[in-house]
């Protein structure tokens, strides 16, 4: 026997589909300023390695297990003062790591020309309480040890603030995905 759908069976039905339609919408406007495998080329260095990178699943999966350790990793090398070369040490720790590299690249925005100084600054002032709570007070006997111990406090500060705030985005994501879950079983 048949069974015909009623109209309030396909009202929510279609209702469902266009709540789907409208989240993909959204998260195409997000992603459209990531990398993709299309765009590879656009990127100088990253167009010389694009056929390498393209054949590598794993990058472009956006399934947690290759999400979660992205966002911690890219908020990590977000806060260290890699300006300038961020987008070849993120595509490297891809790799390695088997993570996926447009959050990882996405992440790099973070730390822009506008936003670099106050970062730096905050960096090196975490850091260098950090090395003082220790007992590795900066010394200013040279200018080459003061050099050295400004970059020390800025890298320390950018890893703990880096992870600090990826622990904040991944808390951020996973209550995300628990919510999603929560309410699309609800719908059903």
């Amino acid at each position: 026997m048949i069974t015909v759908p009623s109209d309030s069976e396909r009202l929510g039905k279609t209702e469902a589909r266009k709540k789907s339609i409208r989240k993909l919408l959204r998260l195409r406007y997000v992603l459209r300023w990531l990398p993709r495998k299309a765009s590879l080329k656009r990127y100088p260095l990253l167009g010389n390695f694009g056929h390498q990178l393209r054949n590598r699943k794993y990058l472009w999966s956006f399934k947690q297990p290759y999400v979660g350790p992205a966002i911690v990793i890219g908020s990590i090398v977000a806060f260290l003062p890699l300006f300038g070369v961020q987008l070849l040490t993120v595509t490297a720790l891809a790799l390695i790591l088997k993570v996926n590299l447009p959050v990882l690249a996405g992440l790099q925005f973070i730390s822009n020309p506008l936003t670099l100084v106050p970062i730096y600054l905050v960096n090196y002032k975490i850091g260098s309480w950090l090395l003082g709570t220790v007992g590795f007070a900066p010394t200013s006997e040279s200018t080459v040890g003061a050099v050295f111990s400004g970059v020390n406090s800025t890298m320390i500060g950018g890893v703990v603030l880096g992870t600090l705030v990826g622990v904040l985005l991944y808390g951020t994501y996973r209550f995300r995905l628990i919510w999603e879950e929560r309410t699309s079983k609800v719908a059903l």
